[in-house]
């Protein structure tokens, strides 16, 4: 009875938690909730030909542990190659204006004199400064390690 009972409530807890994702927001809803409640940033910059990124998405962003870490955090997932305008952190940046990558990946996600190559993930404290960079792609294991290492700052 105890092990059919054990049984019954660990498939309700995997179940429940397989179920949970990462609540993305986008850079206009990031500047609400900062004003709302300051936290720490975690930006993930992906383009749609990024074999990289969607490894990320599948295996590490749609992991129950990893959504677990990014819970501390506001999570913006942003492509680098979007035309729209953005507000962020009180200013707007308009779209590609004849350039590849958008203006935003020029302010946080490049690296001096190199080229932008996906995926990028940006960690940023409750103050909006950068706290770290990754210019590779992460296994789930070195992301959660990240995240826990960058909430707490």
């Amino acid at each position: 009875m105890r092990l059919l009972l054990l049984i019954s409530l660990f498939s309700v807890v995997a179940f429940s938690l397989k179920g949970q994702k990462v609540n993305w927001l986008s850079f206009e809803q990031l500047d609400s909730a900062m004003a709302a409640e300051p936290k720490p940033v975690f930006v993930e910059f992906y383009t749609s030909w990024c074999a990289y990124c969607k490894k990320m998405e599948r295996e590490s962003f749609n992991h129950p542990e990893i959504v677990k870490e990014l819970a501390a955090y506001y999570a913006v997932r942003f492509d680098a190659e979007s035309k729209e305008a953005v507000m962020f952190d009180g200013l707007n940046y308009s779209g590609l204006e004849g350039q590849r990558f958008h203006p935003i990946v020029n302010l946080l996600a490049m690296r001096k004199n190199s080229v932008f190559a996906p995926p990028v993930l940006i960690f940023l404290n409750k103050d909006m400064r950068v706290e770290g960079r990754s210019f590779a792609y992460m296994s789930r294991a070195e992301l959660k390690k990240s995240l826990r290492s960058f909430s707490n700052k």
